[in-house]
C-alpha cells in the first residue's frame, strides 16, 4: 500500500452518478453497435452489388470477358487505375463517371462506418471495464506510484 497514491475521495452521490452515467453510455453503446453492424452488412451488400454492375456494363459496352470486367470495376472504385484497361466506346466512358463518382462515395462512406463501429467498440469496452472498477477501494482511482522518483 505503500507505493498507492489514492485519488480524492469522491462523495457518494459523484461516484454513483459517474457510474450510472457509464452503464447508460454502455447500454446505449450496444444497442448503436447492433445498428452499426447492420449498416455495414447493408454497405457491404451495396459494394458487391457495384461490383458487380460495373463488371456487367464493362463485359457488355467493352466486350472484355469477366475476369477483365472484374478488375477493371475494382480498379475504378478503389480509384486505383493502372491504365492497363481503357474503356474505347462513348457509353463505356459516360457510364463510368457516374459509377465512378458513386461508387468512391460509397467506398469512403463505408470505411467511416466501419472505423466508427471499431472506435465505439474499443470506448464501450473501455467503460465497461471501467464501470467494473468504479469502486475499488472506496475510490475511483487508485493510482499506482509508478514515478522513479520517491517523494
Amino acid at each position: 500500500m505503500q507505493n498507492m497514491v489514492i485519488a480524492k475521495k469522491m462523495p457518494k452521490a459523484k461516484q454513483d452518478n459517474l457510474l450510472q452515467q457509464a452503464l447508460q453510455l454502455e447500454a446505449y453503446s450496444a444497442h448503436a453497435m447492433g445498428e452499426q453492424k447492420a449498416k455495414i452488412i447493408y454497405i457491404a451488400i451495396v459494394i458487391a452489388a457495384l461490383l458487380s454492375v460495373g463488371t456487367i456494363a464493362a463485359h457488355l459496352l467493352e466486350g472484355w470477358d469477366w475476369i477483365d470486367s472484374a478488375y477493371f470495376a475494382t480498379m475504378t472504385l478503389t480509384t486505383v487505375g493502372y491504365g492497363d484497361f481503357v474503356p474505347t466506346h462513348q457509353a463505356t466512358r459516360l457510364f463510368i463517371i457516374f459509377y465512378a463518382l458513386g461508387g468512391v462515395a460509397t467506398l469512403l462512406y463505408g470505411l467511416t462506418a466501419i472505423a466508427k463501429y471499431y472506435v465505439e467498440r474499443r470506448e464501450a469496452k473501455f467503460y465497461h471495464q471501467w464501470s467494473k472498477m468504479s469502486n475499488i477501494g472506496g475510490s475511483h482511482n487508485p493510482i499506482p506510484d509508478i514515478s522513479p522518483h520517491k517523494k
